[in-house]
């Protein structure tokens, strides 16, 4: 008997000891890959459902799992007195969700950029012509996709978040190299945990080989 409870007792120590090595991205981690199994497996009709039914479930998701984390309370600041650190939480988990639920935060993004609530103008379509493939880069939070201008060496990055036509060029990278593309693209501002702060991001909408 006194050796079950012992055993228990270090089992318990042993999980306190590890949760408090935990960083705040590793948490952040955690809780975008819970809340994504979370959303899956609501059985939800993501081709049919109204967007605010969506982040209804999306934000109860992230609050289930943060709740399973007591160290979360320190390691990320989180009050539910307070609506701005609960929006902040929302913000860091659906920035690591780009890679673990792209399909979900795809649809997110897009009902972000429909509702005129959030922002006044659509976001316009610009275009870079006659630029060279650099690389396509999939284990970020985002894929992103580098393409050089060969006129003034100039480099540019562009997220790529949704399907965009042309995106099926990119299935053979290696050929990518030997060719140069015009490019369309929209840009909008995201929240950048690395910085704390919102930044412009070049978003693709259409990519054509020249």
């Amino acid at each position: 008997m006194k050796k079950t409870i012992t055993t228990a007792l270090l089992c318990l120590i042993s999980s306190f000891l590890f949760a408090q090595e935990l960083t705040k991205d590793e948490l952040v981690e955690i809780i975008s890959n819970e809340s994504c199994e979370c959303i899956n497996g609501k059985g939800l009709d993501f081709n049919a459902i109204d967007k605010q039914k969506l982040e209804l479930n999306f934000g109860l998701c992230i609050i289930e799992s943060y709740t399973k984390h007591p160290e979360g309370s320190e390691l990320l600041n989180v009050s539910f007195n307070d609506e701005e650190s609960l929006e902040a939480l929302g913000e860091l988990v659906a920035l690591k969700m780009m890679t673990s639920c792209p399909d979900i935060m795809s649809l997110m993004v897009g009902n972000y950029l429909e509702d005129d609530s959030i922002i006044t103008e659509a976001p316009q379509n610009n275009t870079l012509n006659g630029l060279a493939f650099l690389s396509l880069k999939s284990n970020q939070q985002f894929n992103t996709l580098s393409f050089k201008d060969p006129s003034n060496g100039r480099t540019y990055s562009f997220l790529w978040l949704e399907y965009f036509d042309g995106s099926q060029l990119l299935e053979n990278e290696k050929k990518l190299k030997k060719h140069v593309f015009n490019i369309q693209f929209k840009e909008q501002d995201f929240y950048d945990p690395k910085i704390n702060d919102y930044r412009n991001f070049k978003i693709i909408t259409k990519l054509t080989e020249q």
